[in-house]
């Protein structure tokens, strides 16, 4: 006997259903839940039949099932699929075709209105298209050429579809509703084609086709959903009224995304038809209704929802959405200047905690160049380790340790604290780094021999330490590294957190993530602020430095321990690398060298002989600079008007000891505290003038 065949149009549907229930965790159990839940509703919804009108089949309830023709529509706007080679410009639209089946019950509501619910399996396949133009080599030079871009997209929901009817007239009726389904399946083939010209040219990997990639969609939706609405008419079947055959048609219009957070959608087109069984009453009397079961009603904890988006922000406030985040490496060299002092607390000769200490075996590791995002005062309690692997690779080198005292209070005279201090320098030289004690001179005294104002606390702090020289230049020259700058655009990321509570908020989070780790973290009690502001290249070591997404999720509670965490945001991320540009042979590329001057004496503007050989080492190597900006800076001590004047003064003083009078000069004066100012070395780095230069790279 020979099997009866279905249609290849209708096996390919109802073969994806049956793989998909058969190979896909949780599909087969969602078919069952849903199907679960369209019987429910049909057998448990009470209906009086015999008080109905039993000449119209339209006020009976009816049964029966579905079948429809898909004309898909899918509207896009997007370049590539997360995570996804792509070189297309942007996808837009596409089509397709595929089938709708399922079952249905419907249920008279009054008259002319009546209510359906379908259990409906629902293909959404489409193809998304684009084609490119671009130019091929040919034999006699570039010829016009296209790329087709495509994404073969196969989609199917399984779900319900409740609908309201209204009868227009007689047997024609208009419904509208929508359909909430569970995604089974969603995979996709994507590829890029050279279709033309048909004989000549190929891609970098010496074929027509690149990009080719298949499997799960990534990041798809696990729902769709969509508004329907259309139009059927019931033709019977039989004198009885209860058998009909219903031509209907439906538009599909999607609400949710095919993939998270991507601008794709799948609409469609449904014609087809109704197989409607409405039986005739029974004539048995209605039972009544049992009695309802009163169930107590459970605490309700109080609602907490949380929002939060992102915006750019440029350096002069502007606002803007945000694409992409691309941070582009420069080439960066940093000179700073190494404070030779160290400083104790009143009466101790104890190493201060903020000194950076290392174990002996960890000294052949250390190098300077690790240094080099440090921020200046970070990078200056190094300053034992900087001198001490400094003294190995000049081994004839001699250090001068002199200990100095504040000459007031308790430190009074008191040369054996000041010997003690030089003694606490030498003894980590020794131990620590290996430095033969023959070459660390030490002696004591009491103020330094340039003492600061001892009517001033500051000046008091800044006398008790300890001051190391040498005669040779290398040992105490200033710090010269060389690493890559990361500058990012848009160079502030503004987040806008949202929480809405019942109950008073106790704490949030918000953390920013790239592959799982954290980038930036911010967090506190009570409300959040209405924004908060991300400065990107502020902290070098934290830098987006691969590819890829940076995600953001708000996190709240309230003060009964009720928890709340938002939609995650995702923001793309682009990293202009120095290989990159050197490849692409970038003829506007920079590298960035940045200086500081330090050592003015307290209210002075003139370079003393250290920093007038700093600044000829400068000015040989700025004579190619195209733009140089000289910034002076004081401390906070004195008055703020005199303090503008001196770091103007500063700043044309390195200027005219540069040539370079024509460069941006200005003097912050104390209105920027360029570093912290409660600690000696603070105001010592703050009494400076800062050199940055850009010089082009060829």
């Amino acid at each position: 006997m020979k099997r009866m065949q279905l249609p290849p149009t209708m096996q390919q549907p109802l073969n994806r259903l049956l793989l998909d229930t058969a190979t896909t965790p949780g599909v087969g159990m969602r078919i069952l839940i849903t199907l679960s839940m369209f019987l429910t509703i049909v057998f448990c919804t009470p209906y009086p039949l015999q008080a109905q009108n039993t000449e119209n089949a339209s006020e009976r309830p009816a049964f029966g099932g579905f079948g429809h023709f898909n004309l898909n529509q899918h509207g896009a706007d997007f370049r590539a699929l997360p995570g996804t080679p792509s070189c297309c410009p942007l996808y837009e639209s596409g089509s397709g075709t595929g089938f709708s089946f399922g079952l249905l019950y419907e249920l008279p509501l009054a008259e002319r209105l009546r209510l359906a619910l379908r259990a409906a399996y629902v293909d959404h396949s489409g193809e998304l298209e684009t084609e490119e133009a671009m130019l091929v080599s040919g034999p006699d030079g570039p010829v016009a050429g296209t790329i087709r871009h495509s994404i073969d997209a196969s989609i199917a929901s399984f779900g319900l579809e409740p609908l309201l009817g209204y009868q227009l007239w007689k047997e024609l009726s208009l419904w509208a509703g929508f359909h909430a389904g569970s995604v089974l399946t969603r995979t996709y083939e994507q590829q890029e084609e050279l279709v033309e010209p048909a004989d000549m040219g190929t891609f970098e990997n010496g074929l027509r086709i690149r990009n080719l990639q298949d499997g799960d969609i990534p990041d798809a939706s696990s729902l769709h959903a969509a508004l329907l609405a259309g139009l059927s008419y019931s033709l019977p079947l039989n004198d009885a009224g209860t058998l009909s055959l219903v031509p209907e048609v439906f538009y599909s219009y999607a609400v949710t995304d095919v993939v998270t957070d991507l601008d794709w959608r799948a609409h469609a087109l449904r014609a087809g038809l109704a197989i409607k069984y409405a039986p005739l009453p029974s004539k048995e009397e209605e039972l009544p209704p049992p009695p309802l079961e009163v169930v107590p009603e459970t605490p309700r904890k109080p609602s907490i929802t949380a929002t939060v988006y992102a915006k750019a922000v440029t350096h002069g406030g502007r606002e803007y959405d945000i694409a992409t985040i691309v941070v582009e490496e420069i080439s960066e060299v940093k000179q700073r200047p190494l404070l030779n002092y160290l400083f104790f607390e009143d009466g101790s000769s104890a190493l201060e905690e903020r000194y950076r200490r290392l174990a002996s075996d960890q000294t052949d590791a250390f190098t300077l160049n690790d240094l080099h995002h440090d921020q200046t005062l970070d990078m200056y309690y190094h300053i034992l380790n900087i001198i001490g692997k400094r003294l190995r690779e000049y081994p004839a080198s001699i250090l001068r340790i002199v200990g100095c005292n504040s000459n007031t209070g308790v430190e009074r005279g008191d040369r054996d604290l000041s010997r003690d201090r030089a003694e606490t320098v030498k003894d980590y030289l020794v131990s620590v780094w290996n430095i033969d004690g023959d070459r660390l001179d030490v002696t004591a005294r009491d103020l330094p021999s340039t003492p600061s104002s001892n009517s001033e606390k500051e000046g008091i702090c800044e006398n008790r330490r300890v001051e190391l020289y040498s005669d040779t230049w290398e040992i105490l020259a200033p710090l010269t590294t060389k690493d890559i700058r990361r500058i990012a655009t848009p160079p502030i990321v503004r987040f806008y957190p949202r929480v809405h509570a019942e109950k008073h908020v106790y704490d949030w989070l918000l953390p920013v993530k790239q592959d799982g780790a954290d980038v930036v973290i911010f967090n506190d009690h009570g409300i959040p602020p209405s924004s908060i502001e991300w400065e990107i290249a502020s902290d070098q070591k934290r830098v987006p430095q691969q590819p890829g997404e940076i995600s953001f999720i708000l996190h709240a509670s309230d003060e009964v321990g009720t928890a709340a965490v938002s939609k995650k945001g995702v923001l793309p991320v682009e990293v202009v690398t120095l290989k990159d540009k050197r490849a692409r042979q970038v003829v506007d590329d920079m590298e960035i060298r940045e200086y500081s001057l330090i050592l003015f004496d307290f209210d002075k503007s003139t370079l003393d002989e250290q920093n007038r050989r700093i600044v000829s080492d400068i000015k040989n190597e700025i004579a190619k600079a195209t733009e140089v900006t000289i910034t002076g800076y004081t401390d906070r001590v004195g008055d703020v008007l005199h303090n503008d004047r001196l770091s103007r003064e500063r700043a044309h003083s390195a200027a005219r000891g540069l040539g370079k009078e024509d460069a941006r000069i200005s003097g912050l004066g104390e209105s920027v505290e360029l570093h912290d100012n409660d600690v000696p070395e603070g105001r010592f780095y703050s009494r400076t003038v800062d050199i940055t230069a850009r010089i082009p790279l060829r």
